[in-house]
């Protein structure tokens, strides 16, 4: 399987379209809004895609989006530097959980690490290539350190991607499916409609007060039983027709 940029390309500009018309993505960036909210708002999975290359580095831009290439000398040399890294964090790791648990399973890992950093420091462009044609072959150059939760090819994936799609690198379909945050160069994001954001916008507001009401009802009351309260409501709301439900807000028709 090849790739290409535009995908991703379009999910960006997706993306900061998003960030203009729907203040609360930026605000969920600021720590101002709350995740089970953008769920609700169907808002979720173009912010968890900004927040993605948040994380990959906003100053790699030009790379992940493909306005910039990387040559093979420059990307081995970032490779070799992330695995050395690696490493040294990975060694103390092993020391430790050998001490304090007398378990050797990171001990295992780091050798594991180490065939894959060799590899890494003696590949010619050939052998780059021949990584990405097999999952054995990626597994063995790439193992992950889960006690770390780090490996080589998610530190260096801006990196790695960007070279392996400007040179137009054939990659084997089950590689595909282990390299995480590749489904954006592959699947373009849905769009938030306007109209849509926000009359879900305007029921959960209405929620949140009606629960409000609710809350301040139970607080002013002298004893209710608190149990018998949550089961009886958790029933009336089960137990709500559908015609109640399509008057109450429409909200299946809203998210197909």
């Amino acid at each position: 399987m090849k790739l290409k940029f535009d995908i991703i390309r379009t999910n960006y500009k997706r993306y900061e379209d998003a960030k203009s018309k729907f203040p609360q993505v930026q605000q969920y960036h600021d720590d101002k809004f709350d995740w089970w909210d953008l769920i609700n708002l169907k808002l979720h999975e173009i912010t968890s895609f900004g927040t993605t290359i948040i994380r990959l580095g906003e100053k790699k831009l030009p790379l992940i989006l493909g306005h910039q290439n990387i040559e093979f000398d420059e990307l081995k040399s970032v490779m070799v530097k992330m695995s050395n890294k690696i490493q040294k964090e990975s060694v103390k790791e092993a020391k430790r959980t050998l001490e304090e648990y007398e378990d050797e399973s990171e001990t295992n890992e780091l050798k594991e690490f180490v065939i894959g950093k060799s590899y890494i420091e003696k590949m010619d462009k050939k052998e780059f290539i021949e990584i990405f044609q097999s999952e054995d072959s990626f597994r063995l150059v790439f193992p992950y350190l889960y006690r770390l939760e780090r490996s080589v090819m998610d530190e260096c994936f801006v990196e790695i991607t960007n070279y392996i799609i400007h040179n137009k690198i054939d990659i084997d379909k089950q590689v595909v499916e282990v390299i995480y945050n590749l489904e954006y160069y592959m699947e373009k994001i849905p769009m938030p409609e306007v109209e849509k954001v926000s009359e879900l916008l305007r029921q959960i507001n209405n929620s949140d007060k009606l629960l409000n009401d609710i809350m301040s009802s139970i607080k002013s009351s002298e004893s209710i039983n608190v149990e018998y309260f949550k089961e009886k409501l958790q029933k009336e709301l089960i137990y709500l027709d559908d015609k109640e439900l399509k008057r109450l807000g429409k909200i299946n028709d809203l998210t197909k």
